[in-house]
């Protein structure tokens, strides 16, 4: 599950909010009930093994704290936001999340939405969305190069490199020479 920081709003503008959320959910049990054992627990958005990845704290589950921090955000109603999915189907992994947040305090609203929805809301310049399932499918050293990229700026880099190579190919079928299309 990611948090939007960028959004303005409750409850993830409370730091509180955000550590209560992540005492709550175990990851362990995601690994184990909803994966079926086949993934390691994540405790950073990078999985180990990859370049950019950097050893993070563990973060335990304490119910019990996240309990308490919960009492402490501000309102006296539960606080509430809208967990943004895709797929279509039961959601168990949607709704292993609600259970472990409602536990402790948090109201959980499942949204399933159609792709482009969901990418138009969470990658878009906005942002638009409190907490999102976030995952890949495959591999997922490729699936995280597109939103590292984005969030660090190697995309600009690879589209560099990638017009580079094109121009050399329409070149190599064109027919100018190598000299040529590197000056483009």
């Amino acid at each position: 599950m990611a948090s939007s920081s960028t959004r303005a709003g409750p409850p993830f503008d409370d730091l509180r909010a955000r550590r209560a959320a992540a005492l709550a959910i175990d990851r362990q049990e995601i690994v184990d009930g909803y994966l079926f054992g086949f993934a390691a627990v994540a405790d950073g958005p990078v999985p180990p093994g990859l370049p950019a990845y950097r050893a993070r704290a563990h973060v335990p589950v304490a119910p019990d704290s996240a309990r308490r921090l919960v009492a402490e955000l501000d309102g006296t109603a539960a606080p509430s936001f809208e967990l943004l999915t895709v797929g279509s189907g039961e959601g168990a992994l949607e709704q292993m999340l609600q259970a472990r947040l409602a536990a402790v305090g948090f109201r959980v609203t499942i949204r399933q939405v159609e792709l482009s929805t969901f990418l138009d809301r969470v990658y878009g310049e906005r942002h638009d969305f409190s907490a999102a399932v976030m995952g890949i499918p495959g591999d997922p050293g490729l699936g995280y190069l597109r939103p590292l990229g984005n969030l660090t700026g190697i995309r600009y880099r690879a589209i560099r490199l990638r017009r580079r190579m094109s121009s050399r190919r329409s070149c190599r079928l064109s027919g100018c020479t190598t000299r040529a299309a590197s000056k483009r």
